[in-house]
């Protein structure tokens, strides 16, 4: 081949060679400034998993300047342990170039910085190739989840606490989704209506026992929770429950609102059927008060009057809106004939009981002569005055 013309072969070599370099420096420059204005940490390795390149987010995170960590063993430079066990975590490095696979970092990995914080990270590692396919090196790109871990683990404290105090509660509570299908309900619900999980979970609520809660009024009020966003309180249920006999209950229904999931429906029930019982009593006896015909009236420890019957009205001439919150030495202004108003107290404080005559004055100022009985019932003075 003749000299000139081997002479400009060299020259067309030589200038592609170096529009060659240029592009490759122009690619690799451009690579570089992606790498460094990203948000995510970039650690780029060898293919002996010694760190070549790392961006400044990477820096941040580590603690470890590039120039410093450049040809490091990774691990020495990117120590992670699991954020529960606190056991190292396989370097991944050695995992990539093993597996020659992308893969994930583990789950709640701590990143342990070169200063001694510790920052939840997560994301992955690939394998870079050369042209002919061979794995040399490997890049980790990682972020910092701590804001995102920290926001984790307070939503799952809130749901343990929530259902800790579900779980404990005295009453029944039990958890229904959008078809009335129980869904979960506390030890109080399984205690109280004596039966299992196995018998209550995963069967619509108005199937359960002797299909007791097969209540037409019930099953809308719940239904339109979930579409209206609606709530009820205090209905009021009596039946013949399975196991339990009759009770009386006051169910409480709310929506229970969970962030990418369908909704659910909480359901409480309070057994007040000893309340309504006591009630009752005490309505009872309250009538036979009201109509016997003696004259009772009951104050506090200070005398003041509570309560005033009928037969109070007509005896002494006062009604009970007249005489209700006043004194009664005020109103009846007793005197004593046999003992003084002292000693009456000081015997009453000491037995909680006292008993003899009396002389009371009408509202119209007549005089009457009285057999009065006090006695102490629980915190109040009942006086019983015949």
């Amino acid at each position: 081949m003749p000299r000139t013309i081997r002479r400009s072969v060299r020259k067309t070599i030589l200038r592609t060679r170096e529009k060659l370099y240029d592009a490759l420096a122009r690619s690799e420059s451009q690579l570089r400034a992606t790498l460094y204005s990203i948000g995510d940490a970039v650690i780029a390795t060898d293919a002996k998993g010694r760190v070549a390149m790392m961006n400044p987010v990477a820096e941040q995170l580590t603690g470890w300047r590039e120039d410093e960590a450049r040809g490091k063993p990774l691990a020495e430079v990117f120590r992670i342990v699991n954020e529960e066990t606190r056991a190292p975590v396989e370097d991944p490095v050695t995992r990539v170039l093993r597996d020659g696979t992308v893969i994930g970092l583990g789950n709640h990995t701590l990143l342990l910085t070169r200063d001694g914080r510790e920052i939840s990270i997560a994301d992955a590692g690939a394998p870079i190739h050369d042209a002919h396919g061979k794995i040399v090196g490997v890049v980790l790109v990682f972020r910092d989840q701590t804001t995102e871990r920290t926001a984790q683990r307070a939503v799952q404290e809130a749901r343990e606490y929530a259902e800790n105090i579900v779980a404990t509660a005295r009453d029944p509570l039990i958890v229904l989704d959008a078809n009335l299908r129980v869904i979960s309900a506390n030890r109080a619900f399984y205690r109280v209506f004596a039966t299992t999980p196995a018998e209550t979970e995963g069967r619509l609520l108005y199937e359960l026992g002797n299909r007791q809660w097969d209540i037409p009024e019930l099953r809308r009020l719940l239904e339109d929770i979930l579409p209206h966003n609606t709530a009820f309180d205090d209905y009021h249920v009596t039946h013949d429950f399975e196991c339990i006999g009759t009770r009386t209950m006051l169910l409480n229904a709310r929506r229970i609102h969970r962030e990418g999931k369908p909704d659910l429906i909480l359901l409480a029930i309070e057994d007040i059927t000893e309340r309504q019982r006591a009630e009752d009593k005490i309505h009872y006896q309250a009538n036979l008060i009201e109509n016997v015909s003696d004259a009772i009236i009951s104050t506090d420890l200070n005398f003041i009057i509570l309560t005033w019957n009928r037969a109070a009205e007509t005896i002494y001439g006062w009604r009970a809106d007249q005489v209700i919150g006043k004194a009664v030495r005020d109103v009846l202004k007793t005197d004593y004939p046999y003992d003084d108003r002292e000693q009456v107290l000081q015997q009453f404080r000491a037995n909680g009981f006292w008993k003899g005559e009396v002389i009371q004055y009408r509202k119209d100022g007549t005089p009457l002569n009285i057999l009065a009985a006090v006695s102490l019932v629980y915190d109040l003075s009942l006086i019983h005055i015949s």
